[in-house]
């Protein structure tokens, strides 16, 4: 990285640093730190939650699947496009109408304060040490591959989630996280258009024409047997995760309406088709590029993960390398300012108002809101250094492996929940346990031959089928037995208290119960997010514009051009969009 590079990247924290000082008076209660009061609009929370989806994994540990594996990476972004049809179609809606400020309130509605707390108390750890190995994962690759600081990236991206996080809120991440997802948009499109260009490519023809037959023929690498079972997982656990009441009702709390939780969710399920196809490009270059990828990057324990960085540091003009950085920057801060929000929201209104305090007056709450989200924030920087300092440890592993445990059993109530109603109270946390026992036998006790007649394979697995079966085959088990155990307690419903029913009844009863603003005392201002976001585009876009005079090719100006015109060009329609909303009807 050049100087150029490194003024973007300072400037791209400095317009993220601002964005917390924006939005700092934007929330009057909770439900407005936490939910954006629920009337944001569609294109704001539709960004947040695919920005939120995507991680530096992409950029990285799915680089170098596709490097090593070719196209068959797409099984599991595509097992998204299945599960966004049923999401845009059934779900999506029912969590904008389930009226709540958290997930954890929405799962307190459904199953009562013990499956409640039971999940809080597990997530909230899990969740912090999520957090700080994502910011530990992108301190390391960051440093390793463009030889910055590893202490220094991993405290600054951590000071500035937690800033905008505590000041903002819930306005702050996804005012940010639109932005900042243009801005990833625009350069994985460059990064592929540049790496087609390149003459040992030769375009989309020659890359699909030079590429090992092995990348481009699935059944080369894995057996039709195993792919299917894979898929079918794959799809499975996609399922389970936008389904829920938790993580996937999360995305579609902030908007105003149905209406809007409906195109935000169709423009998820438009980005999951398109934008693995575009992401692929640069690490499939890769391939014909660089076939020994550990000379590019020694410092790397995984030197292939470095697959998408060294395509980019060999196409890409002067100082667009800051604005690749600043994408990687981008959605792992979508990662941990979304979790870090959810997370204190949950531990505020569920734990602290809930237990502590039941009279906190709104002021109280925002204060208290504002103190977690510092407090979690400052936990997942430290856990982020631990995880440095003995990620070789027991501890380390023993954590990995309790969040494999307990990850996917958790979500076995929170989907179910959402559709069956006659269940007892104690549907909820039972099946969690359940669940996690199944998963502990799978984890220790299963052996993956034991499938090999059942999938048509006759041979030996090969490494990759071998992991793909076990995930498979624990996700499927886990999933299925716990979803049995759901069905036996159906048998107890009849023997629930009456205030669980009336909860329960209250809570299905609101998801057939189409928002009304005026009854439920909203109040929309869609004139002033226009106003804040075109704005915000403008000056950002408008800065890129001027690394058209960063001293490049004129293909180079042109990519800073197209880049900075495409984000300039959202402003000027934000802004268009801004004066009808003033118009009178």
């Amino acid at each position: 990285m050049g100087i150029y590079d490194y003024l973007i990247l300072g400037f791209y924290f400095i317009f993220i640093f601002s964005i917390g000082l924006i939005f700092r008076r934007y929330s009057r209660d909770i439900s407005d730190y936490f939910r954006g009061g629920g009337t944001m609009l569609w294109w704001m929370s539709g960004a947040s939650a695919l920005l939120g989806a995507l991680s530096v994994w992409s950029f990285t540990g799915a680089a170098g699947e596709i490097y090593d594996a070719g196209t068959l990476i797409l099984l599991v972004y595509w097992s998204s496009v299945v599960v966004g049809v049923f999401v845009w179609l059934v779900t999506c809606y029912r969590f904008r109408r389930m009226r709540v400020i958290t997930p954890v309130h929405a799962i307190q509605r459904r199953y009562g304060p013990t499956t409640e707390q039971l999940y809080l108390w597990v997530q909230l750890p899990l969740g912090l040490f999520m957090g700080g190995l994502g910011l530990n994962t992108l301190a390391v690759f960051i440093s390793s591959a463009f030889h910055t600081n590893f202490l220094a990236t991993m405290v600054v991206v951590g000071v500035i989630v937690m800033f905008v996080s505590a000041a903002g809120g819930a306005w702050s991440v996804v005012a940010g996280d639109f932005v900042q997802m243009l801005i990833m948009f625009s350069v994985v499109l460059v990064a592929a258009f540049l790496a087609l260009r390149q003459p040992a490519i030769g375009g989309i023809t020659g890359l699909l024409h030079k590429l090992p037959a092995d990348k481009l023929n699935w059944s080369l690498l894995e057996r039709p047997g195993v792919l299917i079972f894979w898929g079918v997982a794959l799809t499975l656990q996609t399922f389970m995760t936008y389904n829920d009441l938790s993580q996937g009702a999360a995305k579609f709390m902030t908007v105003k309406n149905e209406s809007h939780a409906r195109k935000a969710a169709l423009l998820l399920l438009v980005v999951y088709i398109v934008l693995p196809l575009i992401l692929m490009i640069p690490p499939l270059a890769a391939i014909i590029l660089f076939p020994h990828l550990k000379t590019q990057f020694p410092n790397l324990t995984h030197p292939h993960e470095g697959a998408y960085v060294a395509v980019c540091m060999k196409v890409m003009p002067r100082g667009m390398l800051g604005l690749l950085v600043s994408a990687m920057f981008a959605t792992a801060m979508a990662n941990m300012d979304t979790g870090l929000n959810r997370n204190a929201g949950n531990f505020v209104q569920n734990f602290y108002q809930q237990f502590l305090r039941p009279k906190a007056t709104q002021t109280e709450l925002l204060a208290a809101s504002r103190i977690t989200t510092l407090i979690l924030g400052v936990l997942i920087i430290g856990i982020g250094l631990l995880i440095a300092k003995f990620r070789t440890m027991n501890l380390f592993n023993f954590v990995i492996i309790a969040f494999a445990l307990v990850g996917p059993p958790i979500t076995v109530p929170m989907v179910l929940g959402l559709f069956i109603r006659r269940t007892p109270s104690w549907a909820g946390w039972s099946t969690i346990i359940v669940g996690f026992l199944v998963s502990a036998l799978m984890y220790w006790g299963f052996d993956p031959d034991w499938l090999k007649s059942l999938l048509g394979v006759h041979r030996a697995f090969n490494p990759q089928e071998r992991d793909n079966v076990i995930f498979a085959s624990q996700f499927i088990a886990e999933v299925g037995v716990a979803s049995l155990w759901y069905w036996f307690t159906m048998r107890f419903a009849a023997r629930s208290s009456p205030e669980y029913q009336r909860s329960a009844d209250a809570f299905f009863a609101d998801m057939k119960r189409p928002i009304d603003p005026q009854a439920e005392g909203l109040v929309y201002d869609d004139t002033r997010q226009y106003r804040v976001l075109s704005r915000m585009c403008l000056v950002y876009g408008g800065v890129v514009l001027l690394g058209m005079l960063i001293p490049n090719d004129l293909t180079g100006r042109l990519c800073f051009g197209f880049i900075g015109g495409v984000i300039v060009s959202i402003g000027i329609l934000l802004l268009i969009a801004e004066r009808r909303s003033r118009r009178p009807g």
